[in-house]
């Protein structure tokens, strides 16, 4: 297993798509929080720095790509015909998901630590600019981070599950975007307390965005490990009774 989830994760650290994710998230971040503080409105100079509203930014974009990553890591040995040689290494199917969740979780974390990172860098000194009083508190900052860690960890599990059950990359990630950009929203218009429970709402109740409006943190939390165990399950039910050619 050690060997299959090595192997994984250096075919995530060697192609091209998985460092395109990563610079378009830091390029969307980064754009992002100069408009948030730039603006004006989105600047508390009393606040601490975990309160600042160019963080949402962050919390509401980074999980998104995560889902991309985890549907990539999939619809690419599709797509390139690398599944064939994949499972003929290691013909035990269910030690190849494993392996791909493992390190489609890594590439999740990595995703939010550079999103992270890459706000900070820039927001910090546009809010000094702005009369920013530079107050934190670490353990508060410490867990804004951490739940945009568990939500990509999350979203990078149940997009490995959609990619293996729909196989087709255009198709999944097209779904996928329509749906949480889109889809949530109309239902959510129409059903607002069953949307709750989508997980669009779930995840962004885990970071804490749109708080009293949704589920709480922890229930989101629940629910989008919810959605992640089914996706993947889904995904591992139909590897096991679909030819691969």
């Amino acid at each position: 297993m050690t060997a299959q989830f090595l192997s994984e994760l250096r075919k995530l650290t060697t192609t091209r798509s998985a460092y395109a994710l990563l610079v378009g998230l830091a390029a969307i971040v980064g754009l992002g929080t100069i408009a948030v503080i730039t603006d004006g409105s989105g600047v508390n100079p009393s606040a601490p720095l975990e309160h600042q509203a160019f963080l949402n930014v962050v919390l509401s974009i980074t999980p998104l790509f995560a889902l991309l990553l985890g549907i990539r890591s999939f619809t690419d040995e599709f797509r390139f015909g690398s599944i064939v040689p994949t499972l003929l290494a290691n013909p035990q199917r269910g030690r190849v998901l494993g392996a791909k969740v493992g390190a489609a979780a890594v590439g999740g974390i990595a995703l939010g630590i550079g999103a992270t990172a890459t706000a900070t860098a820039i927001g910090v000194p546009l809010l000094l600019g702005e009369g920013w009083e530079a107050t934190w508190s670490a353990a508060a900052l410490g867990e804004v981070v951490g739940r945009l860690l568990a939500a990509t960890v999350l979203w990078s599990a149940i997009g490995v599950g959609l990619g293996l059950a729909v196989r087709h990359q255009v198709a999944a990630v097209a779904g996928a975007l329509v749906w949480m950009v889109a889809g949530e929203g109309i239902v959510a218009g129409m059903l607002p307390d069953v949307a709750r429970y989508f997980p669009g709402s779930a995840g962004y109740a885990l970071v804490g965005l749109s708080e009293g409006t949704l589920l709480t943190a922890g229930a989101g939390a629940i629910v989008l490990a919810a959605y992640a165990i089914a996706s993947v399950a889904t995904g591992a039910r139909l590897m096991r009774r679909r030819d691969i050619d």
